[in-house]
């Protein structure tokens, strides 16, 4: 069984976030999907429980849509760049443990190129993703749930 992480933006894919988190509940393999606004109970330290669950999860989704990487921020640049970004805390935790990372690219996003990532991210646009488009999301996902489970994967229901 696994713990399936899920990484994102809320104003870039919060509605995808949702649909996939639904998803995956559904599936035999999955024991746990962390989505932060699910996830996190009131009076609950964001930083704590994130560094908690990501350290026990078994996959990681960072689902990046085209303002993944926040708007500029002043001379810092983008959002992403920040101390403090939870969206780039996730990912820098993911990337430096042991957990299987999977960017999903989500509204026709592509990587983020390096000059928009923090150092401790460079190794990011390396990883092969996977997209997911809105007009096939029932089937994209599914394509998307035999990557990590494997095709022959019991099927609910």
């Amino acid at each position: 069984m696994a713990t399936v992480f899920i990484s994102y933006r809320r104003a870039d894919a919060g509605d995808m976030a949702g649909r996939l988190a639904d998803r995956l509940k559904t599936l035999p393999q999955v024991d746990e999907v962390f989505l932060d606004v699910e996830s996190i109970t009131f009076g609950e330290d964001f930083a704590d429980k994130i560094a908690n669950v990501i350290r026990r999860s078994d996959i990681c989704l960072i689902l990046i849509g085209p303002e993944w990487h926040g708007p500029q921020s002043g001379e810092a640049g983008p959002r992403i760049k920040e101390d403090g970004d939870f969206v780039h805390m996730e990912a820098a935790m993911a990337l430096a443990g042991d957990i299987r990372l999977m960017p999903v690219l989500l509204h026709g996003a592509g990587m983020p190129s390096m000059d928009v990532l923090p150092d401790d991210l460079s190794a990011l646009p390396r990883l092969n993703a996977f997209p997911v488009r809105t007009e096939f999301f029932g089937q994209d996902a599914e394509l998307l749930f035999d990557q990590m489970f494997g095709a022959d994967r019991e099927k609910p229901g």
